[in-house]
C-alpha cells in the first residue's frame, strides 16, 4: 500500500509523509489516504509540496482514515487512540491498551507496525497497524518521548521532554544507535529537517527554536528564533 497524510499537533499545523517504510510521525491528528496498489498502474508520478507527497495515478479505489491520539484529560487516563473516516465521522476505538499519555504516532509500512510515543511511561509501544493489537515495547527507558521522526539515514530520531534533553536514535528494529545531540533543549516538542539537513528542535519551555548541523552535531550556544 501507499499513503499519503496530512498531521497536525498542538496549535501549529505541520505536514507529514506516510510513504512506505519513511512515515514521519509529527503529532496527533493524521490524515491517512489509502491506496489500493491492485487498482492502479505501475506508473505514477508524484508532485513534492514542502514536506507532502501528493500521487497522481490512475486509482479507481481509494479511502481516507483520520487517526487522533486523544489525551484529553492530559496526564490522567483514559487514553486512546481513534480512528475516524474522511469526514470526520464514525469514530472507532483503533488502540486503548499500554498508553501512558500518547503523543506521537509513526507507521513503519515494511513491518505492519505503527508507535505511539509515550509520555509518562518512558516507552515506545509497539501495535499491529491493520488492527491495533499490542505487540510490545519498541524503546524504553526515554526520559518523556515526544516527537518522533524517520530521518534520511532510516533511524527514527525521538525527542525527550525531561532527562537531558537530548535527541536520540533508533534503529526501525528497536535497536537504540545513541544520542544525536550533545546539548539539551529542555522539554523538546517539534522537530524537522531543512533541505541543507540541518535539524530543528523546538523547546515548549524555552519558546525557541534550536538548530543542529549533521556535520557538527551540536547545538549551538544561540537560538534561531
Amino acid at each position: 500500500y501507499l499513503y499519503v497524510i496530512v498531521c497536525f499537533f498542538f496549535f501549529q499545523a505541520e505536514d507529514g509523509i506516510r510513504y512506505l517504510v519513511r512515515s514521519r510521525g509529527l503529532g496527533d491528528v493524521y490524515k491517512r489516504q489509502m491506496l489500493n496498489l491492485t487498482t492502479f498502474y505501475r506508473t505514477f508520478l508524484f508532485t513534492i509540496i514542502g514536506s507532502v507527497i501528493f500521487l497522481t495515478t490512475n486509482v479507481f479505489g481509494q479511502g481516507l482514515e483520520i487517526y487522533v491520539s486523544d489525551a484529553g484529560n492530559f496526564s490522567n487516563p483514559p487514553w486512546k487512540i481513534l480512528k475516524f473516516d474522511e469526514n470526520g465521522e464514525n469514530p472507532e476505538m483503533f488502540i486503548d491498551t499500554v498508553l501512558a499519555w500518547p503523543q506521537d504516532i509513526v507507521f513503519l509500512e515494511d513491518q505492519q507496525v505503527v508507535l505511539i510515543s509515550n509520555l509518562n511511561s518512558g516507552r515506545i509501544t509497539k501495535y499491529n497497524s491493520s488492527t491495533g493489537d499490542y505487540i510490545g515495547n519498541f524503546a524504553t527507558g526515554i526520559a518523556g518521548p515526544t516527537r518522533m521522526k524517520i530521518g534520511e539515514d532510516s533511524l527514527l530520531y525521538v525527542l525527550q521532554w525531561s532527562g537531558n534533553g537530548k535527541a536520540r536514535r533508533y534503529q526501525l528494529d528497536g535497536t537504540y544507535v545513541g544520542e544525536f545531540t550533545s546539548v539539551g533543549v529542555p522539554q523538546s516538542i517539534g522537530l524537522d529537517w531543512d533541505s541543507n539537513g540541518n535539524l530543528y528542535v523546538s523547546s515548549y519551555s524555552g519558546d525557541n527554536i534550536r538548530t543542529v548541523s549533521y556535520t557538527h552535531l551540536t547545538l549551538p550556544t544561540s537560538d534561531l528564533v
